[in-house]
């Protein structure tokens, strides 16, 4: 789906001025049709993942037949929380078969499979030794439920180069679909910027304070009466900035750059 500038600078809570300079200098990608600039809606996000940029989860296409996005607190309810003691991306492999509750053997191999051929080619860095799944490489497995595990290591182990830094926390998530492994990706990009979310990586909590963190957004997304149906504007920025919806947008493009700052972004 094909979106205009002032649709992507919403999305992402800035300027259209902003949303121009970035064209310029991070080469957001765009086509561009007479006098008019056109974006590509999954290759923004894709572009606002590997830049660390603020942006509106719903900026993803709803799955294809779903009434409802998917949940990111179910997701993780559904699969793993674990701390490992390795020091190499091989040594991963023999863990992967826990990250999924009572898998096929089927299912297992196929995962296994997977990392063996690309190790780290399917994650992100996301900052502060923070490695989340990259959109462009999802592990569909086609079982109907979502589960993203997190993986803490003991000590910080680099997956890549070309991912850089060392890692010390992985987010893996398997999905039945593209469309759902990209909604969570989404969602959990939003999440890592939630004060709840940070202290509970800060501190290494179990499965449980994640999934409470977690609900929690789901809840404020869903216009917090707790019934899921698609999030209201003002409910959707209550999950990027903190502020309910109520912060004027003078305000909001001043958090997108003390954040663009903080990340080293901008």
């Amino acid at each position: 789906m094909q979106l205009k500038l002032h649709e992507v600078s919403q999305m992402m809570g800035v300027t259209d001025r902003t949303v121009r300079r970035w064209l310029k200098t991070k080469s957001m990608p765009v086509e561009r049709l007479d006098d008019q600039f056109l974006f590509n809606r999954a290759a923004v996000f894709e572009w606002a993942l590997v830049n660390r940029l603020a942006f509106d989860p719903m900026m993803v296409d709803r799955p294809s037949g779903a009434k409802e996005w998917p949940r990111l607190s179910e997701a993780l309810e559904a699969g793993r929380v674990l701390r490992l003691n390795v020091s190499e991306p091989k040594e991963l492999l023999p863990e992967l078969a826990d990250l999924l509750p009572s898998p096929s053997e089927f299912a297992r191999e196929k995962l296994l499979e997977s990392f063996r051929s690309r190790p780290a080619a399917g994650f992100l860095n996301f900052g502060e030794t923070i490695a989340i799944p990259h959109p462009r490489f999802p592990q569909i497995l086609g079982d109907q439920t979502p589960r993203l595990s997190l993986c803490f290591f003991e000590d910080p182990m680099v997956l890549s180069k070309a991912l850089g830094i060392p890692c010390s926390i992985l987010f893996i998530l398997a999905a039945p679909t593209t469309h759902v492994h990209n909604a969570l990706v989404a969602q959990l990009a939003s999440a890592l910027r939630d004060a709840g979310v940070r202290r509970c990586l800060d501190s290494r909590a179990g499965q449980g304070g994640f999934v409470a963190a977690t609900r929690r957004l789901d809840y404020q997304n869903s216009g917090g009466n707790g019934r899921p149906h698609t999030p209201r504007k003002s409910s959707r920025w209550a999950n990027l900035w903190g502020d309910g919806g109520t912060k004027s947008l003078a305000d909001r493009q001043r958090d997108a750059i003390d954040l663009g700052t903080e990340f080293g972004t901008i």
